[in-house]
């Protein structure tokens, strides 16, 4: 009998095939596509290559990326906290940063009428937070729109009644103007106002300095009677 011949070993699918360690050279007349990243063998289309140099860069602009993101959004936010003194305004109040001094909120009272006549005068709310590790005192309050200010705080003295001079903002802690704590107000308006107009008023600290920030006058409380006009319910 003729000897059989020795069956092949068959040979792995092409998409099986472990990807060399460098690119399959084109013979023959084979083509090779290339993109941007990656080389492949119309051959071996599953088995694409990446240059070892490609992905030395990939990794270097993650990494780069990386290190500068806490940068950029540091210099994002450079306009409100990282100056020594910054003030901005929002749809709520103003604000602002003075070294461990922070001002948030900072409005007028809503006039009982819809708005301030001059010579009115106007009830200051404005939250104060102290971040440092002493006690600080407001000790001066100014500006063009008002004659002069007065400020009464019972809990410095809980029978006071007479206006003080001083505001003390304790170390780590809050005070909040015109809600319940001291009480602040703005005397003699010169000029009319109207909701959503502001005052620039400047405030002077012991320890902080001073810095300006626009106080907003206030807008109606949610909870205030609706008028019949926006009365959609009808009668129940």
């Amino acid at each position: 009998m003729p000897a059989r011949r020795p069956r092949r070993p068959r040979r792995a699918p092409a998409c099986c095939v472990r990807p060399r360690a460098s690119p399959p050279r084109a013979h023959g007349g084979q083509t090779v596509r290339l993109s941007a990243t990656r080389a492949t063998d119309v051959r071996w289309p599953c088995c694409s290559w990446r240059s070892p140099a490609v992905n030395r860069v990939l990794r270097t602009a993650t990494v780069g990326a990386l290190l500068l993101s806490p940068v950029l959004l540091t210099s994002c936010s450079a306009g409100q906290i990282a100056q020594t003194a910054t003030q901005d305004r929002d749809i709520r109040g103003g604000q602002a940063d003075l070294g461990d001094i922070h001002l948030r909120t900072a409005t007028t009272a809503y006039p009982t009428n819809g708005l301030y006549e001059a010579g009115d005068d106007a009830r200051l709310l404005v939250a104060i937070a102290n971040s440092g590790p002493t006690d600080d005192v407001l000790t001066d309050i100014s500006g063009d729109g008002f004659e002069s200010v007065e400020i009464v705080d019972p809990e410095a003295d809980p029978e006071a009644t007479e206006p003080t001079t001083e505001l003390t903002i304790p170390a780590g802690g809050n005070v909040y103007v015109g809600d319940g704590g001291p009480a602040v107000t703005l005397v003699g308006l010169t000029e009319e106002l109207t909701p959503g107009t502001a005052l620039q008023v400047t405030m002077t600290f012991e320890n902080a300095g001073e810095v300006t920030l626009p106080v907003l006058v206030g807008t109606p409380a949610l909870d205030l009677p609706r008028g019949e006009g926006f009365d959609f319910h009808g009668e129940e």
